[in-house]
């Protein structure tokens, strides 16, 4: 079986490759791609082309050529190696009430979490807003890593086979602090022109003031990581090494630093991906749950948001008997992009053949077990690539993967496409899950077999993370938010493990100085509970180091402390709403 995933190999051709201009601190870029190694010592010897970005156990942040992967492909030692793929874009003091972490912050326990950090994955940052300046006037930002901007010096990593500073630019405590002294802000970092960071980072550790109540928890240390996972639309735009890459190497940073200065690190994660098995086994999600120790090192876990996917259709599921003939479609809208991506994931024990059509009637070749081929749709000149892995790597599961391009004169065509599928064996009653990868404006939709089951955005499916859904906020009897994804994970596993408030959340608002603006999303329910975890790290740490709880301890009692806790699992709740005084006193 081939350890390349087809896909990467496809989007390596030369009109494919993404330029990174000139100030690039990686020489001679070709493609960003994760690597599973088998183990933790592993070495490259004779690999060319080969740039290591991160590692996190055996999995590999990499960049490299054509002759890299087929170098790699021969490594005994080397398991997959797959592409770097983009992601998906009341008030704050009524919440805090809401998840009663107001007698936390107060007399007389008054803990508000500066003996831990809080990380955030996001759009990046506004540090002139006050909800991010201490009582002294100074940052409590104690670094930003901006990964779109190459003009300066990216971080040094540990065990990258002497590669040096990775890409990006490193703003210091210092520095920020120089930057609030003279009111202006370097063009390059910005003030999250987004606001989704700085929204996000408010909620989750922002000080008080008179005109915000301050997040849950209000002295945390900050530590910011400014991505770009999108794809690239126009030459200016940010680059972009993709999800997996930006967030994986983000995770290795995060790490080192907290280790560094010896304190307990929660990770607020935000952003995700539908495309994929959703199954927790990917190479993506291995590297997250490495991060924590797959749950048992203490003072180390990830809060990720279950996603915004009910009700916009990305999600489809269709069973067929043998022998039969079935049509997946969906809807493409007259929006530019740069690529439609579909993945569907069914047993192996099953075969299929599938056919793809477009909305003018023509019809590719058909794709059979263990085919990959690309082609062209002669009137719109829209290229596909479509690959059947009869038995995926990481799973086992078949996979087969749709990307559709633009031709050059003009966009991914408007209307209907069509996915024709025939059955040959059928010996499961397992579904066929189909997953569209979200973009902006969401462009394509199922029109048929639509489920909002089995819609966490992906990596809340790993196993260590603490996935995070959305209720509406000071409002009882607990009503889940119309918009929060929907579990279970595809191999059924309990996913999201907890509900927080996540509507109309009035937090900091970007490029002001104290305003604050209101949002909503599970990306607002998630930094509820990271400050919440954020004030129990802090609190054993000041006790004791050696008790500051694992990601597996903190997932438990959350559970088991949540306001309407019971043995029951919700796949739109999880396990019931985040009670911080519960939780807290617990821990």
């Amino acid at each position: 079986m081939n350890k390349i995933d087809r896909y990467l190999l496809y989007k390596m051709k030369e009109q494919k490759i993404e330029s990174f201009g000139e100030n690039s601190r990686i020489n001679n870029l070709m493609i960003p791609f994760l690597m599973r190694v088998k183990s933790k010592g592993w070495k490259p010897e004779g690999i060319p082309d080969l740039k290591i970005i991160s590692r996190l156990g055996v999995v590999l942040a990499c960049l490299g050529s054509r002759s890299t992967l087929y170098a790699l492909e021969e490594d005994q030692e080397v398991i997959s190696i797959n592409a770097s793929r983009v992601g998906g874009g009341l008030e704050l003091d009524k919440s805090k009430l809401f998840i009663q972490a107001d007698t936390i912050l107060s007399p007389p326990l008054s803990e508000k979490g500066d003996q831990s950090i809080i990380a955030i994955i996001d759009s990046g940052i506004d540090i002139l807003h006050e909800a991010f300046i201490d009582s002294r006037g100074n940052t409590r930002i104690l670094e930003i890593w901006d990964q779109t901007d190459d003009s300066g010096t990216g971080p040094l990593l540990k065990n990258l086979a002497g590669l040096g500073q990775t890409f990006g630019t490193i703003h210091t405590e210092k520095d920020i602090n120089k930057y609030i002294k003279k009111n202006n802000v370097p063009n390059n970092l910005g003030r999250d022109t987004d606001g989704h960071g700085t929204h996000v980072a408010s909620i989750a550790a922002g000080s008080c003031s008179k005109t915000f109540p301050g997040g849950v928890a209000p002295e945390a240390k900050l530590l910011i990581v400014k991505t770009n996972n999108y794809i690239r639309v126009n030459p200016g735009d940010p680059k972009s090494l993709g999800y997996s890459i930006e967030h994986q190497t983000a995770l290795q940073y995060i790490e080192e630093f907290a280790a560094k200065i010896k304190l307990p690190v929660v990770v607020n994660l935000s952003q995700g991906m539908s495309a994929g098995a959703h199954d927790g086994k990917s190479a993506l999600e291995a590297s997250f749950d490495s991060f924590s120790g797959f749950g048992r090192k203490r003072g180390r876990i990830i809060v990720k948001s279950a996603g915004n996917e009910r009700g916009e259709d990305g999600h489809a599921r269709l069973k067929l008997l043998s022998n039969t003939i079935d049509f997946l479609q969906w809807e493409s809208k007259d929006v530019y992009r740069q690529e439609d991506y579909i993945e569907l994931w069914f047993s192996s024990s099953d075969e299929f053949e599938f056919r793809l059509k477009d909305p003018n009637g023509k019809v590719s070749p058909v794709l059979r077990s263990g085919d990959n081929f690309s082609d062209t749709f002669k009137q719109s000149n829209n290229e596909f690539f479509m690959e059947y892995e009869r038995y995926n790597l990481d799973n086992g599961d078949s996979k087969v993967t749709i990307s559709i391009q633009p031709g050059p004169t003009r966009g991914i065509l408007k209307g209907i496409w069509e996915l024709e599928i025939e059955s040959k064996k059928v010996k499961t009653n397992t579904p066929i899950d189909a997953w569209i990868e979200r973009r902006h404006k969401r462009p394509i939709r199922f029109r048929n077999y639509q489920e909002n089951g089995t819609t966490i955005s992906i990596p809340g499916t790993a196993e260590s993370i603490l996935c995070v859904a959305s209720v509406q906020n000071e409002k009882k009897p607990f009503m889940v938010s119309n918009f929060s994804s929907l579990g279970p994970t595809r191999d059924g596993r309990e996913k999201p493990d907890l509900s927080a408030p996540g509507e109309l959340i009035c937090a900091a608002k970007c490029n002001t100085y104290r305003g604050v603006c209101s949002m909503q999303g599970t990306s607002m329910a998630a930094p509820h509970v990271s400050g919440a975890v954020a004030l129990a790290f802090s609190c054993k740490q000041k006790i004791d180091p050696n008790t500051v709880p694992s990601a597996a301890q903190i997932r438990k009692i959350l559970k088991d402390t949540a306001q309407n806790s019971s043995v029951n699992f919700c796949q739109k709740m999880g396990f019931g709403v985040l009670s911080v005084k519960d939780f807290l006193n617990s821990i």
